[in-house]
């Protein structure tokens, strides 16, 4: 009866030990998994078809040692000597750290993260007849793993404050940036947000829809983005801080309307054109020096004023202001 193994070197070792080696060849091209086998030297010997699409390449059997890839690094990407690797130490009986991470280089010059799980292989007397190793790869669970730290690192980061809503109400995660705004509310996680945040958050939900609307937390002014998240029955907030910006504009309007009030009533001509040349604001003194009123100054231009041979005049001194 053929031992149970599940991919388990330490079950192939103890099946070559049994004195068939045949079987234990059979096994391993058998496996899923990348595996293979070297003599007592570290020449190898036997590798399956996923070492071979692993490596990217066919080894020279009996010629190449200790692995079939072009090149091995150490987790950090440093260099790491064939002679220092997994399956070289544990022929030398040396110890190596079961579980550590390598890196191998295939032969198209790209990099598989593997876990080596070495094994000494004995004869019926007991002796060493060479090494079985089995090199699991878990690049795509590292990758996935990576993606997944950064992208809940990333809120944490974020320096505008991010919220995230359990069913739309309750407080499941705030970052750093959002402790003030739910100090303002009076309440930390656990604790349910102000209906005026509930509402459209569990309507965005409900719909699937993300929505943005604009928020005032005390002396603050926020652009509120909804993003629902409907597998996992949450709402994202996104708030982002337009204060400064609202001040801004509310002076700008201010200055507009102190303008508009001053030309209006200013006894000197006063007029504004945009870069086509049409004109966009003129003052009474400018209509009453024109005879033109003011439903007839929006649009025109210097040729419809002056002619040609003004307008021309007229273009040169603007270009010269």
């Amino acid at each position: 009866m053929t031992p149970s193994h599940h991919g388990d070197p330490a079950a192939l070792a103890e099946t070559s030990r049994s004195g068939h080696p045949l079987e234990s060849v059979d096994l391993i091209k058998a496996l899923p998994a990348a595996v293979y086998t070297c003599d007592p030297e570290g020449h190898l010997d036997t590798w399956n078809a996923a070492a071979g699409d692993l490596w990217g390449r066919t080894p020279g059997k009996g010629v190449t040692r200790w692995c079939g890839s072009c090149q091995l690094l150490r987790a950090d990407g440093s260099e790491f000597p064939f002679e220092q690797s997994p399956m070289a130490l544990v022929l030398r009986n040396e110890k190596w750290t079961r579980g550590e991470e390598i890196l191998i280089q295939r032969a198209d010059g790209s990099l598989r993260r593997v876990i080596p799980c070495p094994e000494l292989l004995h004869d019926h007397e007991g002796k060493v007849s060479g090494a079985v190793n089995m090199l699991v790869d878990i690049t795509e669970r590292k990758k996935a793993e990576e993606a997944q730290e950064l992208a809940s690192r990333l809120p944490m980061e974020n320096p505008s404050p991010v919220m995230r809503l359990s069913e739309g109400r309750t407080v499941e995660f705030a970052n750093p940036a959002a402790e003030a705004i739910l100090h303002s509310w009076n309440i930390s996680p656990g604790g349910e947000v102000p209906g005026s945040i509930s509402r459209p958050a569990r309507e965005a939900l409900a719909s699937g829809v993300k929505a943005t609307i604009e928020v005032h937390i005390d002396a603050r002014t926020y652009i509120l983005r909804i993003a629902p998240v409907i597998s996992a029955a949450s709402v994202n907030l996104y708030f982002n801080d337009v204060t400064d910006l609202k001040h801004a504009e509310a002076a700008l309007r201010l200055t507009e309307q102190r303008f508009r009030t001053l030309a209006t009533h200013s006894p000197v001509a006063i007029f504004t054109k945009d870069r086509e040349g049409r004109y966009t604001l003129s003052n009474q003194a400018w209509r009453r020096l024109h005879g033109m009123p003011p439903e007839q100054v929006q649009g025109i231009r210097d040729e419809d004023i002056s002619g040609r041979e003004g307008a021309a005049v007229l273009r040169a001194n603007d270009r010269a202001v």
